[in-house]
């Protein structure tokens, strides 16, 4: 009897879904139940992620884990980046291992944002300014009339020239100051004619200050500060306005007018007007000269021959393997091409009257990589204009700025755009927007009274400056920013 009760049992553990009825006569009958199944997930609910787990489940709905340290892929966040854009808006949303950072596109115009939408301009939304005064202005040079100066920049600091103006026989000076318009250092010059317009050509190449002028020289031939010729001056300056190249004198005899370099990425191109002829040289990586003071290149007399000594501009690019001439002589705007050695490659071609009086003008100009892009005035037409020319001097167009007799344009590139400084006709200061094909994208006022404002841009910074004259002639400088 007991042995047949313990054969039962192990049988009935056996059965899964059955339960055993023992009987005390040995035997058993199974009786089938039809709820002893094991229970089974409801698949209808996704499951709860598994956050903190140090993994993101994606297909849990995971979008980062909060375990993953800060800085690692998959971690989450606990703030969000501010976008270098302004039409774009990032904002936290979520939370857990569901946070994430969302960037929305503006598309409307809202005052006071920052965004230009597509399809807005200026009179619609202010924030389609494309600059903007940021700070107040501040006086660079003495007290007095000066010359229209030029404007270098390096990251974040300028360098300008201040030639006095009314004597021939004037003391000039270079300062470098930061964007602030906190002058960091002041170095006298060789003395300058401030009776007719003579500026300081400031640029920042290989990490230093360029300053280039045409000095006062004794016409003995001794380059020595005087009075008969007038001899080229080029000098360099460290970051923090430290002299880095002292004074390297060279030129024709005679007189040498309004000097200007581009960098080759191994020295200097340098170009200029002797009397009515065109003339270049090296410098070489080594801040000498390649031969004697006098071993210039020749390139090409104008073929007017107008001896138009002061008026004369001119205007130098480096474009890879050589440069590219601009000259403004004997009321003509001419091209010519240059190999990289400084020699002529192709005669003066005429691009249309242009004019730079004796006593100021300008002539502006920007390489863009594959076209010119130069500003000027067209006497006859009366027009401040901007053409595009090709690498071989052919005009592909013209646009006309303004009416009347703006004479001192400054042309700079900001990415895929080029900003022409000029005054309007109240004297205040005025930048058009115009697309590498020439074509105006906008005019906006810059809020300010300046005369002649000549500008530099620096694309790894962002730094933006302009500097100008007030109503005394005083050399001031103004600091920019981008956008409203």
């Amino acid at each position: 009897m007991r042995a047949k009760l313990v054969s039962g049992l192990i049988f009935c553990l056996g059965l899964g879904i059955y339960v055993c009825s023992c009987q005390s006569e040995g035997g058993y009958r199974p009786e089938p139940v039809a709820d002893m199944q094991a229970p089974q997930p409801d698949l209808s609910q996704p499951p709860d992620p598994l956050c903190g787990n140090g993994v993101v489940d994606k297909d849990r709905g995971e979008l980062c884990d909060t375990k993953i340290a800060a800085g690692q892929p998959g971690a989450c966040p606990s703030l969000c980046v501010t976008q270098a854009d302004p039409c774009k808006q990032v904002s936290l949303t979520g939370s857990g291992c569901t946070a994430a950072c969302e960037i929305k596109t503006i598309t409307s115009p809202v005052g006071g944002d920052r965004c230009c939408p597509p399809g807005q301009t200026e009179a619609t939304d202010r924030d389609c300014r494309p600059l903007s005064l940021d700070g107040s202005e501040r006086q660079i040079c003495e007290n007095g009339p000066h010359h229209v100066p030029v404007l270098g920049v390096g990251r974040d600091h300028f360098a300008v020239g201040c030639v006095p103006s009314g004597s021939q026989q004037t003391a000039a000076n270079v300062k470098i100051f930061d964007a602030a318009g906190t002058v960091l250092r002041s170095h006298n010059l060789r003395t300058m004619d401030g009776y007719y317009y003579n500026e300081v050509q400031t640029s920042f190449f290989d990490g230093r200050f360029q300053a280039l002028y045409q000095y006062n020289c004794e016409d003995d031939g001794s380059w020595s500060v005087g009075w008969g010729w007038g001899c080229i001056d080029f000098r360099e300056y460290a970051f923090d306005g430290t002299e880095v190249t002292s004074s390297l004198v060279f030129g024709m005899t005679g007189h040498n007018g309004h000097p200007v370099l581009d960098w080759n990425g191994a020295g200097f191109g340098v170009g200029w007007v002797s009397y009515d002829s065109l003339y270049s040289r090296l410098i070489g990586a080594d801040r000498k000269l390649t031969g004697a003071r006098t071993a210039n290149t020749f390139i090409q007399q104008d073929p007017k021959k107008s001896d138009d000594r002061n008026g004369a501009r001119t205007r130098l690019h480096f474009t890879g393997t050589g440069y590219g001439m601009f000259t403004i002589v004997g009321y003509q705007l001419y091209f010519t091409r240059l190999n990289s050695s400084g020699a002529q490659l192709q005669t003066m071609q005429g691009l249309g009257p242009a004019y730079s009086q004796t006593s100021g003008g300008n002539l502006s100009s920007i390489y863009d990589g594959t076209s010119y892009h130069v500003s000027y005035y067209d006497h006859v037409a009366n027009k401040l204009v901007v053409i595009r020319v090709d690498d071989t001097g052919k005009k592909l167009g013209t646009t006309n700025i303004q009416d009347g007799e703006f004479r001192y344009p400054s042309l700079v590139r900001v990415g895929d755009r080029i900003y022409l400084f000029t005054h309007d006709a109240s004297k205040q200061g005025q930048v058009t927007v115009l697309d590498l094909m020439g074509n105006i994208v906008q005019t906006s006022q810059l809020g300010s009274k300046m005369t002649y404002p000549q500008a530099a841009y620096d694309q790894t910074t962002d730094n933006f400056g302009v500097v100008f004259l007030d109503d005394s002639g005083t050399v001031k400088y103004q600091h920019l920013r981008r956008g409203p």
